[in-house]
C-alpha cells in the first residue's frame, strides 16, 4: 500500500518503523462528549465574543463573516492536528509534545511561554470585562469596584481553579448557553428599539482593517486547553470528531449572531466591547450581571490551561503535580491577572498582543508544524504538503496581525 494514499487528517498512530515509542500514561477518561463539548465551548467563548461586532465594523457585514468562517476553519484543522499530535506521542502538554517530536527541549520552552502569556492576558481582559459591566458603581466609586471585582475572584473563582481535572467544571460550562442565549435576545430587542444614528458598510478594507486579524485570532484560539479535553474525553477516537465539529458550529454561530446583532445595532458607533455600548435599561443591566456571572464560571477552564503549562516545567512527565503545588500555582496565575487587570482599563489593550503573538502561535502555527513533523517521519507527503501550507497561512496571519497592532499603538503617536 502506498504511503501518499488518500488519509484522514487524524493520524492514529506511529508506524511501526516510527523512532517514537509510546509512553506509559493514565488514560483518566473522564469526560463525557456532551460534557467535553460544554467545556470545549466555555473554552472557546471568553471575551473575544464582545468583540466580534466591532470586527463586524472594522471588515464590514459581508467581509466579516467571511474573514470569522475562515478562522473557524483553521482553528478545526488545528484542532485535528494537535488531536493527532497527542495520540501519536502519547503526550497531552503542548511541551511535552514537542520534547517527543523535537531533538531540543527550546521549542517545548517556548511553546510553554506562549502559552502562558496568552492565557495569562486573556485572564487580564476577563477582569477588565467584569469591572466594565460593574454599572452600578459611579466613576468616584472606583475603590469599591475593585474591592467587589477581587473579592468576587479571590472567594467564587480561585477555589473552582483548584480543581484536579475538567470534568468537575461541568457544571459551570452547562450555564454558559444561557448567558448567551440572553445576551443575543437582549440584542434583538435592542436593535428593535434601537435608533443609533450612523451606517453600516458591506465591504471595508483599509489598513487599520487588518487590526480585526488579531482580534480573530484571539476569538479562535482555545488550542490552549483543547489537548486537556481531549485527554480526559472518554473513547478519544470515536468521540473527538464529534466534539471538535459540534463546538465548532456553535461557537461560529454564537460568533455570528453576536457579530451582526451588535453590528447593525450601534453601527459605526459599536466599540471594541460591545456591553460598552449598552445604556442602563433593564435588559442592559441583566445583560451586565450575565457577562459577570459568564467571566466568573469561564474563568477557571483558561486557568487549569495554564496550570498545566506551568506545571509542565516543574513536574516530572506523565506525573500528576501535589495538591500543594497545584494549589500554589492556580494561586499564583489569578493574583497575577487580578493585580494587573485592576489596572487595565480596555480589553483590546491587552489582547492586541497577547493574542496576535502568543495566541496565534499556539492556534495557527504549532499545529501544522507538528503534525509536519510527524507526516515527514511517517513519509505522508499529502498530508506533509497540507500541514505546510497551514503553517504559511498561520505565520502570515500572525505577522500581519502583528504589523497592524504596532501601527495602531505607535503609527498614530
Amino acid at each position: 500500500m502506498s504511503n501518499e494514499e488518500d488519509i484522514p487528517l487524524y493520524i492514529d498512530e506511529p508506524s511501526r518503523h516510527s523512532e517514537l515509542t509510546l509512553s506509559l500514561l493514565p488514560d483518566p477518561a473522564k469526560q463525557t462528549p456532551l460534557t467535553c463539548i460544554f467545556n470545549f465551548v466555555n473554552s472557546t467563548l471568553g471575551s473575544g465574543v464582545l468583540t466580534l461586532p466591532y470586527v463586524f465594523f472594522l471588515l464590514g457585514y459581508i467581509l466579516a463573516p467571511i474573514v470569522s468562517i475562515c478562522f473557524s476553519l483553521l482553528a478545526l484543522a488545528s484542532f485535528y492536528m494537535l488531536a493527532s499530535a497527542a495520540k501519536y506521542t502519547n503526550r497531552y502538554q503542548y511541551s511535552t509534545i514537542c520534547d517527543k517530536l523535537f531533538k531540543t527541549k527550546f521549542a517545548g520552552i517556548v511553546c510553554s511561554l506562549l502559552q502562558i502569556i496568552f492565557i495569562q492576558g486573556a485572564l487580564i481582559s476577563y477582569i477588565v470585562v467584569i469591572k466594565d459591566n460593574m454599572w452600578f458603581f459611579t466613576p468616584e466609586q472606583k475603590l469599591y469596584r475593585d474591592l467587589t471585582v477581587s473579592g468576587l475572584i479571590l472567594f467564587i473563582v480561585l477555589p473552582l481553579t483548584f480543581l484536579r481535572t475538567l470534568n468537575k467544571l461541568k457544571f459551570t460550562s452547562y450555564l454558559i448557553i444561557f448567558v448567551f442565549i440572553y445576551i443575543i435576545a437582549a440584542l434583538i430587542i435592542f436593535n428593535v428599539q434601537n435608533d443609533t444614528p450612523g451606517q453600516v458598510v458591506a465591504f471595508n478594507v483599509n489598513f487599520s482593517s487588518l487590526t480585526a486579524i488579531s482580534l480573530s485570532i484571539h476569538s479562535y484560539s482555545s488550542q490552549y486547553n483543547f489537548i486537556n479535553l481531549f485527554y480526559e474525553l472518554k473513547q478519544r477516537e470515536k468521540n473527538i470528531h464529534k466534539v471538535i465539529i459540534t463546538n465548532q458550529i456553535i461557537v461560529t454561530s454564537i460568533y455570528l449572531t453576536v457579530g451582526f446583532l451588535g453590528y447593525f445595532c450601534y453601527k459605526n458607533q459599536v466599540k471594541p466591547d460591545i456591553l460598552s455600548n449598552f445604556q442602563g435599561s433593564v435588559l442592559a443591566k441583566i445583560a451586565n450581571f450575565s457577562m459577570i456571572f459568564f467571566m466568573i464560571i469561564h474563568y477557571p477552564l483558561p486557568v487549569y490551561g495554564m496550570r498545566k503549562a506551568v506545571e509542565s516545567f516543574i513536574v516530572k512527565k506523565n506525573r500528576e503535580a501535589s495538591n500543594f503545588f497545584r494549589i500554589l500555582i492556580a494561586t499564583l496565575i489569578v493574583s497575577i491577572s487580578l493585580v494587573i487587570g485592576i489596572f487595565v482599563n480596555s480589553i483590546d489593550n491587552i489582547i492586541d498582543f497577547s493574542s496576535t503573538i502568543a495566541g496565534g502561535g499556539l492556534g495557527f502555527i504549532y499545529p501544522p508544524l507538528l503534525l509536519a513533523i510527524i507526516c515527514k517521519r511517517e513519509q505522508r507527503t499529502k498530508l506533509f504538503v497540507g500541514c505546510i501550507i497551514q503553517l504559511i497561512i498561520g505565520i502570515s496571519l500572525v505577522l500581519t496581525g502583528f504589523v497592524s497592532v504596532c501601527f495602531k499603538w505607535f503609527g498614530s503617536q
